[in-house]
């Protein structure tokens, strides 16, 4: 019971840990007798967790740097988004009112669908190849963003209210039916991939710590992904800027330049997280045949 007065420690068996000794522990496991007299406690020593100790886990160091590096990109291109609808060189010149209305609407769409994608990727690929899958499929939403410039010159404008909110605000661009259902659709799944992603990456890396390191392990994590956030908008503000309003590249040139850089800042943070936890993919992968 040494264990329950501290929940920081973890108990490991040392170099002279016997078959005998290894018997007990299975018993005990398996709800044996607990008698001290059957299991003697000095077999083991403990280790405190910190930080330091969690770090040195390859398995789960790998999954928190992926987890950082997805969580990056994800508010680089969240953040940009909004900027380049508002945008009047280059962007469509939206309202921030008809902004926010396809953030709703994309919204309503990931929250009715995000449970059934989920539970339908991981029955069919695992939960390593559910988070492949999702990685991969985000960076073409990326790249396809910026055809919504050609899309909203396509069929009727919209014009009254969507669920009480009007779409069409004098003094700024308007915005087509079709535009409105292509973004609300490419954010959609963006969202979806992302969500299945994260929640991939934050099962696997509990799966490679016992329960007394995930507290640790989750601050851990936590951390790499708050300085993801922190410091992402900042980023996406300079690019958004740099590719609409400097003058180096024509407005459109420009928007469809900096889509498709986000898109290869997104697949290049794909490829590192398949490429940290190939090793991973490979053990399930190989389980999931047999």
């Amino acid at each position: 019971n040494n264990n329950n007065n501290n929940n920081d420690t973890i108990l490991s068996p040392p170099s002279s840990f016997t078959q005998q000794d290894e018997a007990k522990v299975d018993v005990l496991a398996d709800g044996g007798d607990d008698s001290s007299s059957f299991f003697d406690s000095s077999i083991f020593r403990f280790e405190e967790t910190t930080i330091s100790s969690i770090w040195a886990m390859k398995n789960t160091r790998r999954h928190i740097i992926v987890s950082g590096i997805v969580c990056f990109t994800q508010v680089l291109v969240a953040e940009s988004v909004p900027l380049f609808l508002l945008a009047g060189r280059g962007g469509l010149g939206l309202s921030a009112i008809t902004i926010g209305a396809i953030l709703s609407l994309s919204s309503a769409v990931f929250i009715k669908l995000n449970y059934i994608v989920y539970a339908g990727l991981m029955h069919r690929f695992g939960l390593y190849g559910s988070l492949k899958v999702a990685v991969m499929l985000k960076w073409p939403c990326v790249a396809l963003l910026p055809l919504v410039l050609w899309i909203n010159e396509k069929g009727p404008i919209v014009e009254g209210t969507v669920e009480g909110i009007s779409l069409s605000v004098p003094g700024y661009g308007s915005l087509s039916w079709w535009a409105l259902l292509y973004l609300t659709a490419i954010m959609s799944i963006y969202r979806l991939t992302f969500s299945v992603s994260t929640a991939s990456l934050v099962l696997a890396m509990n799966r490679t710590v016992t329960h007394s390191q995930r507290a640790t392990a989750n601050a851990l994590a936590t951390f790499f992904t708050s300085l993801a956030r922190s410091i992402a908008p900042g980023v996406a503000g300079f690019i958004v800027a740099f590719s609409l309003s400097s003058g180096v590249f024509r407005p459109i040139v420009g928007a469809v330049s900096m889509f498709l850089f986000l898109a290869v800042v997104d697949g290049a943070s794909s490829l590192s997280a398949v490429t940290f936890l190939q090793e991973e993919i490979d053990q399930e992968t190989s389980v999931r045949k047999n």
